[in-house]
């Protein structure tokens, strides 16, 4: 009834937060021929982080094997019938690095999370902080904290007898407000985000981590989130090219091919902090079009540097 009443005959473009649908509601609700709605969020992966049944407060460690299997079930489940969003942040969520990554590798962790989600099928959507690689606020304590969820959570595990530590190691974690502090365009006071002192604090690193900084560094996320994007509107297997999990059993690389009639492209990411050896022998015609450090050749014992990411392209004459 809405698309007939608003968006029937009309050049719009219409996006869904549909937190629960089923994969095959999703591509009947983005059918290409005759959709609803132009595509929509699903929230699947943003679970796989906390203890079933318990809600996002209850942490758990990332299952990489698990999450690559959901995106592969997303992108076979909507292949040549519907359309969806690619994304791992919003106004809800917490930043990236902090949840999948590793502050510790904060560049490389950005990068690698982007070159992961942006090469597959669907529309890019890149929330403001996360091309300069932001990281989770971690405020020392609640007064610092303005959402209303978090404090009410705070009362809520406090009275359920969670100590201090454990609710704000989740806060830290989860806290909505680790994506809603003022965006940091430079190390000026406030972050050159108000002449005034706003109402949600800046980023204790802000001085560090911000736009200006980030932009001027030729190895910072910004560039390289350029240069993956530009990528994207290059090849046109980006578009149309199906999905085929690679190594879909290995605990800490996420890999994936894209193919389509002209061209296959080798997505390779690493989650792990430690250097990985894999036989990759099976590529090694490949030849690299993107890497967030420098590009590891594909042989029967290449090592992958924590991190790392990569996207490689089999040569036309294959």
């Amino acid at each position: 009834e809405m698309h007939q009443a608003c968006f029937a005959g009309r050049k719009v473009f219409t996006v869904g937060e549909m937190p629960t649908l089923s994969m095959e509601r999703a591509a009947e609700v983005t059918n290409l021929a005759n959709p609803k709605l132009s595509l929509i969020f699903q929230f699947g992966h943003l679970g796989l982080d906390e203890i079933p049944g318990q809600g996002k407060w209850a942490l758990k460690k990332l299952d990489l094997v698990e999450f690559k299997h959901y995106y592969e079930r997303m992108q076979h489940g909507l292949f040549d019938k519907g359309w969806n969003s690619l994304f791992f942040e919003n106004h809800d969520q917490p930043r990236c690095v902090s949840r999948y990554g590793s502050e510790d590798y904060r560049l490389d962790s950005a990068k690698m999370l982007a070159t992961f989600l942006y090469g597959m099928q669907g529309t890019p959507y890149v929330y403001q902080g996360q091309e300069i690689g932001a990281i989770n606020a971690k405020f020392p304590d609640l007064t610092h904290f303005r959402d209303i969820e978090t404090i009410n959570m705070a009362k809520e595990y406090r009275d359920k007898g969670w100590s201090e530590d454990e609710i704000m190691a989740s806060l830290h974690a989860k806290s909505r407000d680790n994506a809603r502090i003022p965006m940091a365009w430079d190390d000026s006071k406030f972050g050159g985000f108000s002449s005034r002192e706003p109402w949600l604090e800046c980023h204790p690193r802000y001085q560090e981590i911000n736009v200006t900084k980030d932009q001027s560094n030729p190895n910072g996320v910004f560039h390289y989130f350029q240069k993956l994007l530009a990528l994207r509107k290059q090849h046109q297997v980006f578009l149309d090219g199906d999905f085929k999990l690679v190594w879909e059993d290995h605990p800490s690389i996420a890999s994936y091919i894209r193919q389509n009639e002209e061209e296959q492209v080798l997505v390779i990411t690493s989650f792990s902090n430690q250097e990985v050896t894999l036989d990759a022998g099976a590529f090694q015609t490949y030849q690299v079009l993107l890497a967030n450090q420098e590009a590891v050749k594909l042989n029967q014992q290449s090592k992958f540097p924590p991190y790392y990411a990569a996207i490689y392209r089999q040569r036309r004459s294959q």
